[in-house]
């Protein structure tokens, strides 16, 4: 046997369609094909080595073997349902960004509103596992260049602003609330200790965010630093936008003069709840006589709410309404009685303060002419940003995204905006199919995949459950896959 001869046993452990070399003391392997030359002949070529085979053990790739091997199966099915029901949202931010900007925009955001927060190192893997990849092929998703148009958007400001100047032209009744999100940066001036951290021992981004009442769509972000109140934020949220005549629903951390007579000053509605330690509220609540009251449909469980007006109300250029929430008030006193029973924290004096208060709460408004019931109603609607912000907190974890200053932190917060309506949109077209639960929908999308055969990309085999689910929304997930989006390269504006 000469030198360079590959014994048989190793030869035999050579996975298919490539050779293996001895070089040194070590097998390597190398894929073939072969060449015609112009002769008629042909010759072996053959590619870098992909790994080397170990005699007793078989072959090992390098570690970079699978990487440069493409995709054979692609996630199809999630990503599909979002693209057809957020179509408006890519055709939105083409009006007020490059197109190119627009699309890694557009696909950065989906991949936040399928899969939570996913860090920019990690996104051009997602990217590439997906059938987004063949959408629009001449993307470049990579780390460095999206954060470079994060940082770019987040420092012009000015694309930014007019495409939330867009959708909140279009908004009647908005909500207004602040998150503190949490981080751990050190490099990140924003990053500061604020309200929360005595409960999260971390300093803390705030994040502003306003959502259209009606449609359920967020309009408007912002980042602040952690260590400014929300009611202080409000002017500059708002901005130079123009939002004389519209409807503002607040949390009670927006609460102050300042921002009451800033809504008047614009002829703004309001409907704001009062903190405990305000006049309007220690004067009032004593009165509630339970004569007046509605029943509260939430969610198909009936409540009954009992309430109280201000009869000093018509003295003021605004009205201030007590009201309480009997089933509300009832699962507030079950919840402190059963921790009660574990912590000592919890006390029959505390109890019996509670029950004198519990369900209560005071609106303040600016509203002249709807009853205490439609005025409670309205507020209802904005206790469902509670639940998009419970969304945020885990799908936007602060300390694992690389926000290493105010300009990477503004622009995502554009990204988070998008995702979240584009989230919004896909939840919309689940209920108008009147279909499953978000969730079981999503989780059945999630089996539909496309596989590469034969130099063509086909859908894989799922149930028939499944075929009919994709095809209610207007995705057929039989035969060949034939990307849809037309594929450009357009000029930069």
């Amino acid at each position: 046997m000469g030198n360079y001869s590959v014994p048989e046993d190793v030869r035999n452990l050579c996975p298919t369609g490539c050779i293996v070399k001895k070089i040194g003391n070590g097998y390597y392997v190398y894929h073939y094909s072969r060449k015609k030359l112009e002769d008629g002949t042909s010759k072996v070529v053959s590619s870098s080595s992909i790994g080397s085979i170990k005699p007793g053990i078989g072959f090992v790739p390098n570690s970079n073997y699978c990487k440069k091997d493409e995709n054979k199966i692609l996630d199809y099915g999630q990503y599909a349902l979002a693209v057809k029901a957020s179509k408006k949202e890519l055709q939105k931010l083409n009006k007020f960004f490059n197109p190119l900007d627009a699309v890694r925009i557009y696909v950065l955001s989906l991949i936040f509103a399928i899969n939570g927060h996913v860090p920019l190192r990690s996104i051009k893997e997602y990217f590439s596992q997906s059938y987004l990849c063949k959408e629009y092929p001449t993307e470049t998703m990579d780390e460095r260049t999206l954060s470079k148009l994060i940082k770019d958007i987040g420092r012009t400001q000015t694309r930014m602003v007019k495409y939330q100047e867009s959708l909140f032209s279009d908004s009647k009744k908005l909500a207004i609330d602040g998150h503190c999100i949490e981080s751990y940066s050190e490099c990140n001036e924003m990053a500061q200790y604020g309200n929360k951290y005595l409960k999260t021992g971390q300093r803390q981004i705030n994040l502003i965010m306003a959502y259209d009442i009606e449609s359920k769509m967020p309009v408007l972000s912002k980042m602040y630093s952690g260590d400014m109140m929300d009611q202080v934020s409000v002017k500059s949220f708002l901005g130079t936008l123009n939002y004389e005549g519209k409807l503002f629903v607040l949390d009670m951390g927006f609460y102050s003069d300042d921002n009451m007579i800033l809504f008047a000053d614009k002829k703004c509605n309001y409907i704001i709840p009062l903190h405990s330690h305000l006049l309007d509220y220690k004067n009032n609540v004593p009165n509630l006589d339970y004569k007046n009251s509605f029943v509260y449909d939430a969610n198909r469980k009936l409540n009954s709410v009992f309430y109280y007006e201000d009869d000093k109300s018509e003295k003021k250029d605004y009205r201030v309404i007590v009201y309480r929430d009997m089933t509300r008030s009832a699962e507030e006193i079950r919840a402190y009685e059963k921790k009660m029973e574990s912590s000592k924290r919890y006390t029959k004096q505390g109890l019996e303060k509670l029950k004198s208060t519990s369900g209560i709460f005071v609106l303040r408004t600016n509203l002249k002419n709807e009853s205490p019931e439609e005025i409670f109603n309205t507020y209802k609607k904005r206790w469902k940003i509670e639940t998009f912000f419970d969304a945020i907190t885990n799908r936007v974890p602060m300390d694992s995204l690389p926000y290493d200053d105010y300009y990477m932190t503004q622009g995502m917060s554009l990204i988070i905006l998008v995702a979240a309506r584009i989230e919004e949109d896909l939840r919309n077209a689940i209920s108008v199919a009147k279909e499953e639960s978000y969730r079981n929908v999503m989780i059945r999308a999630a089996a539909s995949k496309i596989h590469l055969y034969g130099g063509k990309w086909t859908f894989g085999e799922v149930t028939s459950k499944t075929v009919a689910l994709m095809n209610k929304f207007g995705c057929n997930i039989q035969g060949d896959y034939v990307p849809k989006t037309p594929i450009t390269l357009p000029l930069k504006n």
